[in-house]
């Protein structure tokens, strides 16, 4: 089997291409570099092969590191929690600076939304582009354009970020000047080192390109914050309307010939009750008993234990939200009900889910959890809440198709979040010294011992075992986490490969595929990807 080079191939890091040749670029040292203009290293790799091209830049960039910036990568550094904060800060200053301008904009008699929702997505690329790319060559190249049609933009919006961009880089109107920049790197906690600052301004950058996006805050009204806030004020007149009273019943009526309708009677001391004379259960909530009923239906081979594991969370979580609201029958679920939901994703901290003690959290847990974070920290991701909403419109097909009768106003299509740019753009790559640090740790330069933590406990041995080679693989590779970690012994094997000279030989591959121990993310990432020489070299293959 010929492994060939696809029509597009991933960015090579340090790597260019001008032509069909590619050059390996660095920027030089401060201490290093004569001048502004003698302070980049250019070198040809002679060669028109984007997989050779790969391996040599690998190469020279472990020879430039070792001799070359030994007092660079030791350079203080800001962390990702500094970062956080200065992207959270300048977002949030940013943010404020539209709204209030838009606000503005709506009192005069010529305003026009579209106008002003158009120059937020021109201003948004223009800024994306400079986080990207950087103020000294960004430009609007083929991949640029590609990105704009793909989300959207119009050809005029398209020559618009153009004409912007070259604005802005020729007058130098980006973002905040030097001393500011070095104020907000200090603010931070942070050294104001050239590394530092070009970092800061990267970030400056994609924050404010955030800020510009988010048209539909200032045109729209949709304001994630609002739901919540709006959820909060209503529970509050509840509780004061109900004071030393029952608390209010929203909906416990059922359908008499529900098969899935526990027995309900009136309420005794403010407490709804079961046949049993006790409060249902949570567990026997109808949404629990039918969704185990659809998991287990799908888990003979629809759905994998981690898609069984996200339904039953979601699942679970719209049971308590009807459960806490003394809704316990399939027939009074309302579209209030599933917004109220969508509400509560979007109030909860970004790791809600990877605790098991959430599955136990009550919802007045999980929303002062959430409020207790900063607002980059709240609110589920658009492409997660939209997976929660498909294995709930899964979950109500199902129930339609047992005879329950459902609300036909409910449309989960109407709750979708719209996903911004392609998936991987959203996880922000290694740098150079997060790299450095991840190779510096005891399994790869000496540790302890092999069981637990003595595999990162500083020591005399080294073990070539599958947490030194899993990291090799991932950084060499470029595959995801899971794939690497979930290969299978029989997932590596020689295949036929074209050399340059246009020969073939057997090389060592990793077959990514789906196998026993975990599945792909789509069928499109059924591939063969060459073992890289290095990896060969440490002794993956014995």
């Amino acid at each position: 089997m010929a492994v060939t080079q696809g029509a597009l191939m991933p960015a090579i890091p340090t790597v260019v291409r001008r032509g069909a040749a590619y050059y390996w670029r660095r920027r030089l040292p401060a201490g290093l570099a004569e001048s502004k203009r003698s302070a980049t290293l250019v070198m040809a790799l002679r060669t028109r092969d984007p997989r050779r091209a790969r391996f040599l830049a690998t190469q020279l960039n472990a020879v430039a590191d070792r001799y070359l910036f030994p007092a660079f990568m030791t350079e203080p550094r800001l962390t990702h929690q500094q970062m956080q904060t200065i992207f959270r800060q300048v977002f949030a200053r940013h943010l404020d600076k539209l709204e209030a301008v838009v606000a503005r904009e709506k009192q005069e008699s010529d305003f026009n939304p579209e106008e002003s929702e158009r120059s937020g997505r021109v201003m948004g690329w223009v800024f994306r582009l400079l986080e990207s790319r950087g103020p000294k060559i960004a430009a609007l190249d083929a991949t640029a354009v590609a990105a704009m049609r793909a989300d959207n933009l119009s050809e005029a919006e398209i020559s618009e970020v153009g004409a912007m961009l070259g604005l802005v880089t020729r007058r130098g109107d980006l973002a905040d000047p030097a001393a500011r920049v070095e104020a907000i790197v200090r603010d931070a906690g942070g050294e104001p080192t050239p590394i530092n600052i070009a970092l800061a301004r990267q970030t400056i950058y994609g924050a404010i390109a955030e800020a510009n996006f988010e048209s539909a805050r200032r045109h729209d009204g949709r304001r994630e914050e609002t739901a919540a806030l709006v959820t909060s004020v209503l529970g509050e007149r509840i509780e004061e309307t109900h004071v030393g009273a029952e608390p209010p019943n929203f909906g416990n009526r059922r359908a008499a010939d529900s098969p899935h309708a526990a027995v309900v009677r009136p309420q005794t001391n403010g407490q709804t009750i079961g046949a049993s004379g006790a409060p249902p259960r949570l567990d026997d909530h109808p949404i629990i008993v039918l969704g185990e009923k659809l998991i287990a239906k799908n888990s003979k081979g629809a759905w994998d234990v981690k898609t069984q594991r996200q339904a039953r969370q979601i699942y679970r979580l719209l049971a308590r939200l009807l459960h806490e609201n003394q809704v316990f029958d399939i027939a009074s679920i309302r579209q209030s009900h599933f917004a109220a939901l969508e509400g509560l994703l979007c109030s909860v901290a970004t790791s809600y889910g990877k605790s098991p003690h959430d599955n136990d959290r009550s919802i007045a847990e999980l929303r002062a959890i959430g409020a207790a974070k900063p607002a980059a920290e709240r609110g589920v991701q658009p492409g997660t809440l939209n997976r929660h909403l498909t294995f709930l419109g899964q979950l109500l097909a199902f129930i339609r198709g047992q005879g329950e009768s459902l609300d036909a106003g409910i449309d989960l299509s109407l709750l979708r979040g719209k996903n911004r740019g392609r998936g991987r753009h959203k996880r922000a790559t290694l740098d150079s010294g997060e790299l450095t640090r991840i190779f510096q740790l005891a399994c790869f330069v000496g540790c302890a011992g092999w069981d637990g933590g003595e595999a990162f406990t500083p020591g005399p041995l080294l073990f070539h075992r599958a947490l030194y080679f899993a990291i090799v693989l991932l950084y060499y590779s470029g595959c995801r986490r899971e794939e690497i970690c979930g290969l299978a012994v029989e997932d590596i094997r020689d295949f036929e490969i074209k050399t340059r000279r246009g020969q073939t030989e057997a090389w060592p591959c990793l077959m990514i595929r789906p196998n026993s121990h975990r599945r792909l993310k789509n069928s499109q990432s059924v591939r063969v990807i060459p073992l890289h020489p290095e990896a060969i070299r440490l002794g993956f293959i014995p």
